[in-house]
């Protein structure tokens, strides 16, 4: 089978992880725990995901002329992620996030788009030709909805399936969700486009069909963190378990996540297998501290859907 080839449209995010006992009260000066910088971003995580998970994977993005770049220059060649369509903004810094990590493996995140918010509809008709010949075109909502909106435009012309992670929730996700193939919220971002709460399996299952309905082609896909993760087609679903790990932080679990789930299914896995592979890459991912750190290799994916667990 030859590597399916996803292009990626979306943020560069360098990411200052703060290990915390609670988040700041009003007024409060908290002593951190530890601290920890790594590469990240919605869309640099799922690409290097992909990439990982055994695709040829290709980035379009913004970052500034500093020394951020120049890091994530280096581990996307080290991945073999083409960044020939990554576009460096004079002047701009770097995307930044604080993620700030609760000793339950729970978090919060402030983000600063940086160069992100540079990203335009030019960038993504610059990579047309790039986007018609791939196999999936992977989308967020951390840069620009006019570039992501031209980037599905030319993949619909072009027949190229479009997978969207509307995160984080923003208005937009709608007309996006309309032209897409497959959808891929978690819980909370589902919950934001039906206008309810999705707290458990029946409720994700519910809203699925919901948004089904409003226009993505293939299907929906809802992660529920420790809970699992629902996936539904026009001709069935399914619910698969979350593996039990010891979590650490979860901060690039639903990157793992998406990038696993769209090489399997551009490698044709059914829906539940495709939901089993992506939910062991989710699992992995929070057992490390980082998003980078915590994307997951395949042989490693293959080995925990094996174990069962840990």
């Amino acid at each position: 089978m030859s590597r399916p080839r996803i292009v990626v449209l979306g943020s560069l995010v360098v990411d200052l992880v703060v290990r915390l006992p609670h988040l700041p009260r009003r007024h409060e000066t908290l002593i951190a725990l530890d601290v920890a910088r790594h590469l990240g971003g919605k869309g640099f995580n799922q690409a290097v995901a992909a990439a990982r998970c055994g695709a040829s994977t290709s980035m379009i993005a913004c970052a500034g002329d500093d020394d951020g770049w120049g890091s994530f220059r280096a581990l996307l060649e080290a991945e073999g992620v083409d960044h020939r369509h990554v576009r460096l903004v004079a002047g701009a810094a770097t995307g930044m996030a604080l993620p700030m990590v609760l000793p339950d493996g729970d978090n919060s995140i402030v983000l600063l788009p940086g160069a992100n918010a540079a990203l335009d509809e030019g960038d993504a008709e610059r990579a047309a030709d790039l986007v018609a010949a791939s196999d999936a075109l992977l989308l967020q909502q951390e840069v620009s909805p006019t570039a992501s909106l031209r980037a599905v435009a030319i993949a619909r012309e072009r027949g190229v399936p479009v997978f969207l992670n509307p995160a984080p929730a923003r208005p937009e996700a709608a007309e996006l969700a309309e032209d897409c193939d497959w959808l891929l919220p978690n819980e909370v971002e589902a919950a934001a486009m039906v206008g309810r709460p999705v707290r458990d399996t029946t409720d994700a299952l519910e809203a699925a069909e919901e948004l089904l309905q409003r226009g993505p082609r293939a299907g929906v896909v809802i992660t529920l963190g420790a809970r699992g993760c629902v996936g539904m087609t026009h001709e069935e679903h399914a619910a698969v378990p979350a593996l039990k790990v010891a979590a650490v932080d979860p901060t690039g679990a639903g990157d793992a996540f998406c990038g696993a789930f769209a090489v399997a299914r551009c490698e044709g896995m059914a829906l539940r297998d495709a939901l089993r592979f992506a939910a062991a890459a989710g699992a992995h991912a929070v057992t490390r501290v980082g998003a980078e750190p915590g994307l997951a290799r395949r042989a490693v994916i293959e080995a925990l859907l094996a174990s069962g667990g840990a």
